[in-house]
């Protein structure tokens, strides 16, 4: 990790995508976090204003492992490695491997349902136009949260592209980040 980064007043990220392929740790590096979403996620981050620190892809169905990693990028020993605000691509929906929003709840000590409401809504809005992708929308059971100082937000699948839930979370960033008094750490 860049010493600089750590230093910096940038957001510290944690981005976790969960593959709905068993294989995709198959896959090696920079192929697996592509086709999991993650890349697109990290692309769409101004880096002006964002650092990434933490970047995995995991396979799906492992509750506990996810957990884990959110216990884990939130209450890193060092603050300088804890994570800010914590993005999970992919696991929300119906699907029996699908366990993003039960490992979120395990670890989230203050659930924020209106900023997962609000991103359900925004994924409604781009779906008028595509009627085929409003059941996808209701099987969205993506959830947000906070655990201590750090920001959780299962991004939900139901986009047509991962970044676009980024688009209406966003501009929400500085007030949501603002209130966790992220200097504190």
């Amino acid at each position: 990790m860049d010493p600089e980064v750590i230093a910096s007043n940038l957001v510290r990220v944690g981005v976790l995508a969960i593959s709905d392929r068993d294989d995709i740790l198959e896959e090696v590096g920079h192929a697996a976090w592509k086709r999991s979403g993650g890349e697109e996620i990290e692309l769409a981050l101004p880096p002006t204003q964002f650092a990434l620190l933490r970047l995995l892809t995991l396979a799906r169905g492992k509750c506990d492992e996810v957990s884990s990693v959110l216990r884990d990028w939130c209450d890193a020993p060092n603050p300088a490695f804890r994570c800010h605000l914590i993005l999970t691509v992919g696991g929300d929906t119906f699907a029996e491997g699908d366990v993003v929003p039960e490992a979120t709840r395990a670890v989230i000590e203050r659930e924020a349902p209106g900023l997962a409401e609000l991103l359900r809504q925004s994924a409604m809005e781009r779906a008028d136009n595509r009627h085929s992708v409003r059941p996808l929308v209701a099987m969205s059971r993506s959830i947000a949260g906070l655990r201590k100082s750090t920001l959780i937000v299962n991004l939900p699948s139901c986009f047509e592209r991962p970044a676009e839930a980024l688009d209406a979370l966003l501009p929400l960033l500085p007030v949501l980040l603002d209130a966790l008094h992220l200097d504190d750490d």
